[in-house]
């Protein structure tokens, strides 16, 4: 038993030691993509293969904070559709079945029906509970649900995608073979990857390549700065095979950093300039010229930060 559980620890490690370091060389690449860019003078939408700059993105927010209410919940959601959002993406399983579809109903209804609504389970279902959370998802009008099981249950993912709801994963994975087996087993509608982990620009066109010969489409996993937003959106303007890029409405750090033109949506689109590179100056603390404030850290009450992490 302790040889097993010895096992299965470094089994962990080794898997959280090379994501790491795919982390820090997807992060290499990236640089490396926009350096080449800028010296040829070209946005990184267009030395990527691009032809348009126009990416369609989505919102993702719908997170659980302490002390707020459905109708919290609403007000954010009609908030995005106004900016100019026309898919958004909640999070869904952390609560019992009927409280959660009382928030899916809420958002269904605030958005409209001509706007897409993905959920995110988080990996909180299992194959027993997953039939009838997805049932009851599709009646209320959910296009699609985001990782509803453990990350390695494959098969179990194939068996939603055929029978239940479309299934998008997996955001966290940065093993090409895993990608491939996820495709293979038609077990996703739609390919998830972070272009900061998988392998940078580089690595991120060879997963959605792969999607594209399996008829799968793919969409871009992106939280946390400013500068993998823009990534993110580049890749999604140079590639007709993703669907969407993922614009993360609370894990935006430096989001103030970012040039107009990538904070504006327009009828679900984001339409990029020809600033070389990425197209992101390095920023200053402070205020700034297209409003809003970059800071080193933000400011998040206690009770916030936990249910958000």
């Amino acid at each position: 038993m302790r040889r097993g559980r010895s096992n299965r620890g470094s089994r962990l490690c080794s898997t959280i030691w090379h994501a790491v370091a795919h982390r820090h060389c997807s992060d290499g690449i990236i640089a490396l993509w926009d350096l080449a860019a800028q010296a040829a003078g070209q946005p990184l939408w267009r030395a990527l293969g691009g032809s348009t700059g126009r990416a369609a993105v989505y919102a993702s927010g719908g997170l659980y904070r302490d002390g707020s209410s459905v109708k919290d919940l609403a007000h954010e959601f009609e908030a995005d559709v106004e900016q100019g959002f026309t898919a958004v993406k909640m999070k869904l399983g952390a609560l019992p079945l009927e409280a959660d579809l009382e928030r899916t109903r809420t958002v269904r209804d605030a958005v409209g029906d001509e706007v897409t609504l993905w959920v995110d389970a988080v990996n909180q279902l299992t194959r027993a509970s997953a039939p009838a959370w997805c049932a009851a998802l599709a009646r209320i009008g959910v296009a699609a649900v985001q990782a509803p099981l453990p990350f390695d249950d494959i098969s179990g993912m194939a068996d939603i995608n055929a029978l239940l709801l479309p299934v998008i994963a997996t955001e966290a994975e940065h093993r090409e073979e895993v990608f491939r087996a996820l495709v293979e087993a038609n077990a996703v509608t739609y390919l998830q990857y972070c272009v900061g982990l998988c392998g940078g620009f580089s690595g991120a066109m060879r997963i959605d390549a792969l999607a594209a010969t399996h008829a799968v489409n793919s969409t871009p996993q992106c939280f946390s700065t400013a500068v993998l937003q823009a990534a993110s959106l580049h890749l999604g303007a140079a590639r007709e095979n993703v669907i969407a890029v993922e614009f993360h409405r609370f894990h935006d750090h430096l989001a103030a950093a970012l040039p107009a033109a990538m904070r504006n949506v327009k009828a679900g689109f984001v339409h990029l300039d020809d600033a070389p590179g990425l197209g992101v100056p390095p920023p200053t603390l402070g205020e700034q010229p297209g409003g809003g404030e970059v800071r080193l850290h933000r400011h998040v009450a206690l009770h916030d930060q936990a249910s958000n992490s």
